[in-house]
């Protein structure tokens, strides 16, 4: 009960100060699971970039354990989009391979309502500054009437300034969303944070047997 107890002081504390560091925002609330380090740094860039999608349902099971009661709320899961050439290449969308099995976990349904209007370079090269203005009016909403009046779940894979969820809710918001909530699988930590949070999950022990020898969920 005891370590219980802590991993939910620690979760708290962390998910504080990312409140703390990305300011002013347009969500609600901004939800981190883990933090962007080893060993779920691996497995997030080998869902983006290695093509094993399938970590985007083991990601989703883990959220779903550690935040169901808090999601539940919801009304609709709406993943951050990518460009059309960007999804093109990498042949899937990172953040809907995460949000599609959590929206059936939720029993809420999963809304493709955003469009990314037009291509921007990648956030990690960008100071916070740049960011914003890097993703200055990148999405629509292209089907208002789907989030029009709805508490809306915004779920993207990593979050570091929130700049990207930020524009997003916005777009969001324009069209008439009552709340969002943004739910980023991990967060890149900023210097002085606490260290990481517990390891001691079910996704850590499949990562153990190493990313080339998961098998896909049936």
């Amino acid at each position: 009960m005891f370590l219980f107890a802590l991993a939910a002081v620690v979760v708290a504390m962390f998910l504080a100060l990312a409140r703390a560091t990305l300011g002013p925002t347009v969500f609600d609330r901004l939800l981190a699971v883990w933090s962007y380090r080893p060993p779920l740094e691996e497995v997030v860039r080998a869902l983006k970039f290695g093509r094993l999608d399938f970590l985007g349902g083991h990601l989703a099971d883990e959220i779903w354990h550690r935040l169901g009661s808090e999601l539940r709320v919801v009304e609709a899961i709406v993943p951050v989009p990518l460009h059309w050439r960007r999804q093109m290449t990498r042949g899937y969308n990172q953040a809907e391979r995460i949000a599609r099995p959590l929206a059936k976990r939720i029993g809420r349904p999963l809304v493709t309502a955003l469009r990314r209007t037009r291509a921007t370079p990648p956030q990690a090269r960008l100071e916070r500054s740049r960011r914003q203005a890097n993703l200055r009016r990148a999405f629509r909403c292209r089907r208002p009437s789907e989030v029009r009046g709805r508490s809306v779940l915004l779920v993207d894979d990593v979050t570091t300034t929130g700049a990207t969820l930020e524009a997003a809710a916005t777009a969001l918001r324009r069209a008439g969303a009552a709340s969002v909530v943004a739910l980023a699988a991990a967060r890149t930590p900023g210097p002085g944070e606490p260290p990481q949070l517990p390891r001691r999950t079910r996704l850590a022990s499949v990562h153990r047997r190493r990313i080339g020898g998961i098998a896909p969920m049936r």
